[in-house]
């Protein structure tokens, strides 16, 4: 992962390969989810400037707090953006975004739109689907409507008898609105004003004078989701995506709360389909006919590709002493999804002649514009035997085969490739052309709907219509592929489709491949590009470890706030366990970034007790305090993990680092 240049949420700006598709953490993310992500931080922009204008806190919450903590971003099957605020601060928002959001956005809440039923406030940037040219630049290309999701909580009664009795006339009105659901009247008067009095019931205990704030909704259905009131009264800034969100500075607290374990990942859920503009994607798709930003099936494609398969069936085979064969990889990035099939055929030299031709890419827009030009050819590992794309004679060669692994020839909005090389073209130039799906994807299990959604918007592309053979990763895939792809063109299609959908092992027969081959993921720095002065760095904690294990103790500012005292003792006690143990171990201490730059701000005197106990790491001879994290940059060097949930301890479970959490109350 890229050191990320990350700007304040009020001046969100993106850079060009924002919007490539990737997979993150084994799940593929299309780039319209990418634009769809950015119009939704655009919108937050604005919450963000109206609420620092008017002093008024807000702080992520939900998924998008999650996303945060455990991802530094978006969660990557995740598709909305929320937030919340205490009831005044909601109040007081909504009242005052009405005159300062700009004029084309709309503000959901009970109180200024009829029809709208949620207790969740919400600010759209826009009414309906919009693919004007001035709408999509202004944008990020994305026409659908999005938004952001703002929940209010409220004061809980001290006294439980007071707040039995708010929730029993809670329910009492929410079984008169269910009666009247059932007779159809949910779009009448009456049902309105009995929302409305929902929501005052809600409110009706004052944040100011609660110890506990909840979200209503949930709190009255089974009480949870109630939280100390105190946790909302710091904030801290934390990484999302290239920009920073507002966070409950003891966050900790809070996702325990709402969801136990939360570092456990979970992929499938959720409370509505993925992603969440497929209704809009579907309206826009049957008004004009197809989908204006991806590949709609081509049945003129369609049927020649099933003219050439049946073509090779009765023709006669001709026998070759060495097949040529023309691999076309793009990115560096890339090349897991390749290589196996490299290795296959150089492994038999007697059969084949390989060459790899890398081909060069470009950034583009939803308006097909051709950005920057990127060309990886230098940067595959010696041992791969690269050539020049341009210079290889496609015309006067003609390969038997040649294997791509771009989907979608001229249909993607941020990259692309020269058309020489779309598959609808090089089919011309060969007697096979294989395509391999670029993106290294993990199987979905049963219950991950999303991850398989995912999956799906990668089947109905050129490629896969072109191709004389889809090589796929799994079984999985290939049943994913292939269910899909009967839905799309009939069951009169299947024997073609059987013949064509294969797995890799299938196509190199029972030859083994590579452990790193079959790998899902390459082994990557956390960081690229490291400075010599970081190199230097970590290369003195290696000469001090002289053969001991690296342990990294990650503490974060969440862990400090929570516990005070008692987390600066849980300190000192696992420093005094690491010392115990120095021939075989040396610790080094890596604070949240949050630490250094945020605490002194919230609680100065927790602050200096912290900077006392590592200043007085040197009497501590394999305990070492690495405040500018620098080791982070280095994690394929540690032994182990010990210390706080979050984003880095993710990133070592995903790696294999073995991994444990310190527990503040033992």
């Amino acid at each position: 992962m890229e050191r990320i240049e990350r700007f304040s949420i009020e001046n969100i700006d993106f850079s060009s390969d924002f919007f490539y598709d990737e997979v993150r953490e084994g799940f593929f993310v299309t780039t319209m989810m990418k634009r769809y992500w950015a119009v939704q931080l655009k919108v937050l922009s604005h919450i963000a400037r109206i609420c620092n204008e008017h002093n008024i806190k807000w702080y992520a919450d939900y998924g998008t707090l999650i996303g945060t903590v455990r991802h530094e971003g978006y969660i990557p099957w995740d598709d909305d953006l929320d937030i919340c605020m205490l009831r005044p601060d909601w109040l007081r928002f909504f009242e005052i975004a009405e005159k300062e959001l700009p004029e084309e956005y709309e503000i959901l809440t009970i109180g200024t739109q009829k029809g709208y039923s949620e207790i969740t406030g919400r600010v759209v940037n826009s009414h309906a689907i919009d693919y004007s040219q001035e709408h999509m630049r202004e944008y990020y290309g994305c026409p659908y409507v999005a938004g952001v999701d703002i929940f209010p909580l409220d004061g809980v009664y001290d006294d439980p008898i007071k707040e039995a009795d708010r929730i029993q006339r809670v329910r009492d009105v929410s079984a008169e609105m269910s009666l009247l659901k059932s007779t159809g009247e949910i779009n009448s008067d009456k049902y309105w004003s009995l929302l409305m009095k929902i929501e005052a019931l809600y409110s009706e205990r004052s944040c100011y004078d609660a110890e506990n704030v909840a979200f209503m909704p949930f709190f009255v259905s089974d009480g949870s989701h109630k939280y100390s009131k105190e946790i909302y009264d710091s904030i801290v800034r934390l990484p999302f995506e290239n920009t920073f969100m507002n966070v409950m500075a003891r966050y900790d607290e809070k996702l325990l709360a709402d969801y136990g374990d939360y570092m456990r990942i979970i992929k499938g859920g959720g409370l509505h389909d993925y992603p969440v503009y497929s209704g809009q994607q579907e309206i826009l798709k049957n008004s004009i006919g197809h989908n204006p930003f991806c590949y709609t099936l081509n049945y003129h494609e369609l049927l020649s590709s099933v003219q050439r398969y049946a073509l090779k069936l009765v023709s006669p085979e001709t026998v070759l002493k060495r097949k040529i064969v023309a691999l076309l990889p793009v990115r560096t990035a890339w090349w897991n999804t390749m290589k196996p099939l490299w290795e296959f055929y150089s492994s038999n030299s007697e059969e084949y002649e390989v060459h790899v031709l890398p081909i060069f890419y470009f950034d583009c827009d939803f308006d097909g514009n051709i950005g920057q030009k990127h060309d990886d050819h230098n940067k595959f590992a010696q041992n791969v035997p690269v050539e020049d794309c341009e210079k290889f004679d496609f015309v006067g060669i003609h390969p038997d085969i040649i294997v791509t692994q771009v989907p979608f020839d001229g249909y993607n909005t941020s990259f692309s490739v020269h058309e020489f090389f779309y598959s609808s073209n090089l089919k011309e130039y060969t007697d096979e052309l294989i395509y391999v799906p670029c993106y290294d994807i993990e199987d979905p299990s049963e219950k991950e709907e999303k991850a398989e959604s995912a999956i799906t918007t990668l089947v109905e592309q050129p490629a896969v219509i072109c191709a004389d053979r889809v090589v796929l990763q799994s079984d999985k895939q290939k049943e994913i592929y292939f269910n899909r792809l009967i839905e799309l063109t009939g069951e009169n299609t299947r024997n073609y489709w059987e013949h064509k959908i294969i797995t890799i092992r299938e196509y190199c027969g029972d030859k083994e491949l590579s452990d790193e081959s079959a790998s899902k993921e390459n082994s990557v720095d956390i960081f690229e590009n490291i400075s010599d002065a970081a190199d230097s760095e970590w290369e003195k904690i290696v000469e001090i470890a002289k053969g001991r294990k690296i342990i990294i103790y990650y503490i974060s500012i969440s862990m400090l706030l929570k516990g005070k005292e008692k987390s600066i003792k849980k300190i000192k006690k696992s420093l005094d366990s690491f010392a115990e143990e120095q021939k075989k171990i040396i610790a080094v201490v890596v604070p949240q970034e949050a630490i250094i730059s945020q605490l002194e701000d919230i609680n100065s005197e927790l602050w200096s007790e912290f900077s006392e106990l590592m200043t007085s790491l040197d009497s501590y001879h394999n305990c070492f305090y690495d405040p500018k994290g620098t080791s982070i940059g280095y994690m394929d060097n540690w032994d182990a993990f010990y210390g706080d949930p979050g984003y880095i301890p993710k990133e070592c479970a995903r790696k294999g680092i073995p991994v444990m959490i310190q527990n503040v109350d033992c």
